[in-house]
């Protein structure tokens, strides 16, 4: 496997997790949708559950951290609504 190749996957996984962020932060804007993605990328991202943890793995981030720092985002984002 060559440089380019370990890149471009890297790149999909980080896609892959800024999709779930993303999907997370519209349900805490938008509510839930049909589907319920939204709320379950809500629910893993908050608990560090095992779609952040799968990801973070191929991200090589830290789970924990990522739903810390999302809690955190959400915390904000709760304290300028209020």
């Amino acid at each position: 496997m060559h440089l380019a190749d370990l890149e471009a996957e890297l790149a999909l996984w980080n896609a892959a997790l800024a999709l779930l962020i993303e999907d997370a932060k519209d349900f805490m804007h938008r509510g839930r949708d049909k589907s319920g993605h939204r709320e379950a990328a809500y629910r893993d991202l908050t608990e560090g559950g095992p779609m952040t943890q799968h990801l973070a793995r191929f991200c090589v981030l830290d789970a924990e951290d990522i739903a810390l720092q999302f809690r955190a985002w959400c915390e904000q984002q709760a304290r300028r609504a209020a």
